[in-house]
């Protein structure tokens, strides 16, 4: 066998490999934020029921451990949208900042 064979056959060999190893990771990568977001809400309500039957061992009535985690989300999704308004405002002084110096960079 010659070496230009060799050489060909080893090239073969590695593009396999390498479109192999590209088909597993594109693979693995197609469900996951769908299964992301299934485990975010199925351990939501894990962490929900825990809460209120928790407070309910502590002698807490029902509906005020519910208003406690209604509060509490609320708190949460005010500073979620806190930080989308921070991360808006470092965006357009950036812009601006890009706009001002000229646009060069």
């Amino acid at each position: 066998m010659s070496t230009e064979s060799a050489d060909k056959k080893a090239r073969a060999v590695r593009a396999r490999r390498e479109r192999t190893h590209a088909s597993e990771r594109t693979s693995g990568q197609k469900g996951s934020a769908a299964k992301l977001a299934r485990t975010i809400i199925l351990g939501t309500l894990a962490l929900s029921g825990a809460i209120v039957w928790i407070g309910d061992q502590y002698g807490i009535e029902p509906e005020e451990t519910l208003q406690f985690l209604a509060y509490s989300a609320i708190f949460v999704v005010a500073l979620v949208f806190a930080g989308l308004a921070g991360a808006l405002m470092l965006s357009l002084i950036k812009v601006l900042i890009r706009r001002l110096r000229g646009g060069s960079d």
